[in-house]
């Protein structure tokens, strides 16, 4: 049985920001850089290139300004913003951002954690964008000399979370945890050195899948509520398959075609993605 396709169905193009390009018109994307070593110079290098604004998660910013080793390198690649709480920022750091005029951002709310308080902060940041106008769809009434009306929305502005898994094994969760909550207001990737995730939600979903920049491996995860998932294009598909922790669970599965499809019954499930690793920039 192949994925339904009567609905509507979530289209995902997770290698749009992992290409290099000079179109700033079209760099919807806000890329935030969590508490955890950069290793991948060339993957965060095209990351900050995409991306309209930059903001580092506390300790993030420590990690920003020790990956590089010259003024130059910390000048050309500083962010938009840190904020959090500020307990790991150190002095130096801060004195360092602070002088080149990057906002520092301290947000004492104990309810809350750095990742939660920069997606905050890209919100309000976004609704201070220009919207994204469109015509009506019927070209003939400016031929007929009738008003034309032009709509507007506000662009979705998508967040690359660079450091969402390694380290600790709880922050890993809670970056998984972040996806649930967030599904309905935020469109979010958490990106490592090894792996680019995002959260598929219930129904159909289709996901372009490029060889040259994810593979081979690939894993879907029903966390926290058992899902039944149809696939294509996998090495292994699944067919109206019950999928749940202390069951079947679809890891090292591989990517058999470049357009893979996902049909989710009953709860969503995280998707992962294997980046094919590239010569990582020498510092």
């Amino acid at each position: 049985m192949g994925v339904d396709q009567s609905i509507e169905t979530t289209t995902w193009t997770p290698g749009d920001f992992l290409y290099p390009s000079d179109d700033e018109d079209n760099q919807h994307f806000a890329l935030m850089i969590l508490n955890l070593e950069i290793t991948n110079l060339k993957l965060f290098e095209t990351l900050y290139k995409n991306s309209k604004l930059v903001i580092c998660a506390d300790g993030g910013a420590n990690r920003l300004y020790d990956a590089y080793t010259t003024e130059e390198d910390r000048f050309s690649y500083a962010p938009t913003c840190i904020a959090g709480d500020l307990d790991s920022l150190r002095p130096d750091v801060q004195s360092y951002y602070s002088t080149l005029g990057v906002e520092i951002l301290k947000v004492a709310d104990q309810d809350s954690t750095d990742f939660g308080k920069c997606l905050s902060w890209i919100s309000e940041q976004a609704k201070d964008f220009p919207p994204i106008l469109t015509l009506p769809e019927d070209d003939g009434v400016v031929e007929r000399g009738g008003e034309v009306n032009i709509s507007g929305m506000q662009p979705e502005i998508t967040v690359l979370a660079l450091g969402g898994f390694g380290g600790r094994v709880d922050h890993s969760f809670h970056s998984i945890n972040t996806l649930y909550t967030t599904a309905n207001t935020h469109t979010i990737y958490l990106i490592s050195s090894e792996n680019v995730t995002f959260l598929l939600p219930v129904g159909n979903n289709t996901i372009y899948t490029p060889h040259k920049v994810f593979g081979p491996t690939c894993g879907i995860l029903p966390v926290g509520h058992r899902s039944v998932m149809t696939t294509s294009g996998l090495e292994w598909d699944l067919h109206e398959q019950e999928s749940k922790f202390g069951g079947l669970v679809s890891t090292s599965n591989h990517l058999k075609s470049e357009v893979i499809r996902v049909r989710l019954e009953h709860a969503p499930a995280v998707f992962t993605l294997e980046l094919r690793q590239q010569e990582t920039r020498a510092v």
